[in-house]
């Protein structure tokens, strides 16, 4: 049974210096005899104790990141669409101002030309004495 949590606490800590240094004097072989006192088997229960709280507060973590994530996706997906919206909503005024500002040309092209025929056509019936 010790042999079992020392192998995890030696994987998980093993950077670990006070871990390492009981390791070293009471554990040399897997098929020695060892014994360790209550208080350091306590201590090393509560390294793994330890380890398996940050063990557990990196999953909540990563399920966390996950479902961020997702809503991300979702609001990402709803942008894309309002853009593609937007897009056609631009794409369609600028159609409408475009056809708008033809007629607004066609109209003044008319006026000048009524304009250049008053002041030319005009002139030429009077010393004509037409008028």
């Amino acid at each position: 049974m010790y042999q079992f949590s020392f192998e995890i606490l030696l994987y998980y800590t093993s950077d670990c210096p006070s871990t390492s240094d009981i390791m070293s004097t009471y554990y040399t072989q897997p098929n020695d005899v060892y014994y360790i006192s209550p208080g350091q088997f306590d201590q090393l229960q509560g390294q793994v104790n330890d380890v398996t709280q940050i063990m557990r507060n990196n999953i909540q973590l990563g399920i966390q990141r996950g479902t961020n994530l997702d809503d991300l996706e979702i609001k990402a997906e709803d942008l894309n669409n309002y853009s593609q919206q937007f897009a056609f909503t631009a794409h369609e005024v600028e159609k409408k101002y475009w056809w708008q500002n033809v007629n607004m040309w066609i109209l003044l092209i008319l006026v000048i030309i009524v304009i250049i025929v008053l002041v030319i056509v005009l002139p030429i019936l009077a010393s004509q004495h037409k008028i």
